[in-house]
């Protein structure tokens, strides 16, 4: 039985065919300016050929095989275009104009920011806090609220059956408990 495609693993598959078309673009007759950079802005050399070439295959890879793979492939990715963003802007600041550095790393700013994105956001399913909060070991505690009688006091006797039955608190622990009067508490022993 076949499994289903997450939506990560289509997502790693249309970035298979992104890196693997801008590979194959480097061969496509016409793309090439007069003056050796694609479209007159990139420059392509074996080596970026080769990284955009192993990208769409490991793509292609984490794709087929899993959904955690794809996970991680976007986060590397994320990282690894991160890493050249920066590396080729610092680099590259004082030989070239602002905006053609701009621009030139546009598209890996965008596939890097779509990468993380990915990786955070896709198929990961949405929790309420509590939740979050019991998985990750914070434990938070709720008031409990108290029954109000018709007068509008609060019931004391409801409030300590609920304390007792939460079993938050071991057996005999004096605990304190809200009273009536202001300022003053009642001491509760849990059974």
């Amino acid at each position: 039985m076949a499994k289903a495609i997450t939506r990560i693993q289509k997502c790693a598959w249309g970035f298979a065919a992104l890196f693997l078309g801008v590979y194959l673009l480097d061969y496509v007759p016409g793309i090439m300016a007069p003056n050796g950079k694609m479209f007159g802005l990139f420059g392509m050399t074996p080596i970026v050929d080769i990284g955009h070439l192993a990208l769409g295959l490991l793509a292609v890879i984490s794709a087929w095989h899993s959904a955690k793979l794809s996970r991680i492939y976007f986060y590397a990715l994320g990282v690894w275009y991160s890493i050249d963003v920066i590396v080729y802007f610092l680099s590259h600041f004082s030989t070239i104009s602002l905006v053609v550095n701009v621009l030139v790393n546009l598209p890996h700013t965008l596939i890097t920011i779509a990468a993380f994105w990915i990786a955070v956001k896709v198929d990961r399913p949405v929790t309420e806090p509590a939740q979050r909060n019991a998985a990750s070991g914070n434990s938070v505690r709720r008031k409990t609220p108290t029954s109000r009688t018709p007068s509008g006091t609060s019931s004391g006797a409801t409030r300590k059956k609920r304390i007792s039955r939460r079993g938050i608190f071991p057996a005999g622990l004096p605990i304190l408990a809200p009273s009536n009067n202001i300022g003053a508490a009642t001491v509760v022993c849990t059974d």
